[in-house]
């Protein structure tokens, strides 16, 4: 028989070896990468040269089974992730091993269903994030899958405020999240909507003082080094509900060490972009926070009218071939960045939006390419023109993104600061990728981040982007965002060929 003592964060395991060996099997996956890792250990098979050749070989067999696999359960403390205890206990009753269970872990509060959002401030009622709220006042916790625009804050505060209200009691509530510019904003929209009795205190972005109670908005990598700080520790062991922002984006091991510590027994992750078939990720976010419990998708927020309909354009880029022999490095600075016939197709087509006064929203990836861009337009347009990137003071960024709001910036270009988190600036009418990219995390996160709701145009976006068709790694990322778009079944999609 297998003994499963449980606790909120992590899960203790004994039992007889063969047994065990049955409930691993449930907490492991094929590792796609799995030849590479056996080849490199394999390379260092020297280790086995004191062993005859039977023996030897059998250390090599043990060596490639071991590689074989991501395992999601580490036996120094016999433990895994309680995420995980749903699919290991299925995975003991398929294979008929007996268990028995000791649960520790602090009981949620019941909670009554709500009809609609109770903040201290007006906010639009939405029933989709009524019923995201329950789902999770019901579950006591799992992954909230929400696409970009869907308000994962305001269904956090959601969260929070039933919490206040049905139970007459604060909570203590840690919120984590991957980029210090983001604390800030997330602590504002939380005092928006909160009572003032709440205290809503932060982490992060050089401040490292934690209070006992209220809300704590931490970044993860501040988090993960103030583990053994006492006030830290102490909060970590009272915590009600633990919120994780986008998790998809943070570090992994850091990520873990936090929830690792943490006792809250409500656990809620939050992310727009999870990718199911990615087994490993999954298991690892599952492992975190549970499984997902709600979910909607862009579809569904452009048919609700929350986001803008994208009407979507692919044009070819004809120009000189780089050869594939190049390192990607070398083929996206003379593929995109320093490629002028690109280039001239990014500037030609934001001027013809322009000349159909829509507000342009111009996307790299690289400052220098943003550098070129704004000197090509500056040298066509006498008009605004302003180019933020990680190196923006915030100040700045905010400044910047008020004025192209209010029509005095006619094209904002950005870096990847508005990929994830960072609020995009209301209004943007049209939308030019100009940084390529593939994964789909990152296309979705950038194109759900220009949908947001635009009555000015009619609630429709107008989204550019390219086919490189002149080098074939580039290539082959343009068909990769292609393939994602068209997967989202949310917009118009045209391709436009080039022109020589």
């Amino acid at each position: 028989m297998i003994r499963l003592t449980v606790l909120a964060a992590k899960t203790q395991f004994e039992g007889p070896e063969e047994e065990l060996n049955k409930l691993f099997k449930s907490l492991r996956v094929k590792d796609k990468n799995s030849y590479w890792r056996a080849r490199f250990a394999l390379k260092r098979h020297a280790y086995f040269s004191g062993y005859e050749e039977d023996e030897r070989q059998k250390k090599i067999e043990e060596l490639k089974e071991y590689t074989s696999y991501i395992r999601f359960y580490e036996r120094r403390g016999d433990t895994f992730l309680t995420g995980l205890l749903d699919r290991a206990i299925r995975g003991l009753k398929k294979r008929h091993v007996e268990y028995e269970i000791l649960d520790y872990r602090r009981k949620p509060p019941k909670f009554e269903p709500i009809k609609k959002l109770r903040f201290v401030d007006k906010v639009e009622d939405r029933p989709e994030q009524v019923s995201m709220v329950n789902t999770a006042l019901q579950k006591g916790g799992g992954i909230i899958h929400a696409a970009t625009n869907a308000g994962k804050t305001e269904i956090a505060c959601g969260i929070i405020s039933e919490y206040i209200r049905q139970n007459k009691k604060i909570p203590r509530v840690l919120f984590l999240i991957h980029r210090a510019t983001l604390v800030v904003q997330t602590m504002e929209r939380f005092k928006k909507h909160l009572p003032d009795s709440v205290c809503i205190d932060m982490v992060g972005a050089g401040k490292k003082t934690v209070h006992k109670g209220g809300i704590l908005v931490a970044t993860v990598q501040t988090a993960s080094n103030i583990l053994l700080d006492s006030n830290f520790t102490s909060f970590l062991e009272k915590t009600d509900i633990l919120f994780i922002d986008e998790f998809h984006l943070n570090k992994a091991w850091q990520c873990t060490r936090i929830v690792e510590r943490c006792q809250a027994p409500f656990r809620i992750g939050l992310s727009g972009t999870i990718n199911r078939d990615n087994k490993a990720k999954m298991m690892h976010y599952v492992g975190m926070c549970g499984p997902i419990i709600a979910e909607i998708r862009n579809k569904e927020l452009v048919e609700l009218g929350r986001s803008a309909k994208p009407i979507i354009k692919f044009i070819e880029v004809v120009a000189k071939k780089i050869p594939k022999s190049l390192r990607f490095a070398i083929g996206y600075s003379e593929g995109i960045v320093e490629n002028a016939e690109r280039n001239k197709l990014v500037v030609d087509d934001t001027l013809g939006y322009l000349e159909k006064n829509y507000r342009t929203l111009v996307t790299v990836a690289r400052i220098n390419h943003g550098l070129i861009l704004k000197k090509l337009l500056e040298s066509k347009l006498d008009l605004r023109i302003e180019f933020l990137s990680g190196k923006s003071p915030i100040e700045l960024r905010n400044k910047v993104i008020k004025e192209f709001e209010l029509g005095k910036v006619a094209v904002l270009i950005a870096s990847p600061i508005f990929d994830t988190g960072v609020d995009i600036p209301n209004g943007v009418d049209a939308w030019i990728n100009a940084a390529g990219g593939s994964g789909w995390e990152l296309v979705l996160q950038r194109l759900g981040r220009v949908l947001r709701k635009n009555p000015r145009s009619g609630n429709k976006v107008y989204v550019t982007d390219f086919i490189d068709i002149h080098n074939f790694y580039l290539f082959r990322q343009s068909m990769r965002r292609l393939k994602h778009y068209t997967r989202e079944k949310i917009g118009v999609i045209q391709i436009v060929g080039g022109k020589n």
